[in-house]
């Protein structure tokens, strides 16, 4: 389970990781999914947004995700 602030309100979603490296977030507020390409840098996790296809198409940075996963 993962967390999200949106309006004040705080909603819970859920988050698949595949073994392909691929962290998929389902959101309840909007009932869509989002797909991440993930990978560990030393200690650091980068996180791109990826399409269907796993083409990269995040075009701002990625980290709030991460902080929703660590709550």
């Amino acid at each position: 389970m993962y967390t999200q602030s949106l309006n004040g309100k705080i909603f819970s979603g859920i988050y698949k990781i595949s073994h392909k490296n691929i962290l998929e977030l389902i959101d309840p507020v909007i009932n869509d999914t989002v797909l991440y390409s993930y990978r560990f840098e030393k200690e650091r996790l980068i996180l791109d947004e990826i399409d269907l296809k796993g083409s990269f198409i995040c075009d701002e940075g990625c980290s709030k995700i991460f902080e929703k996963i660590k709550k």
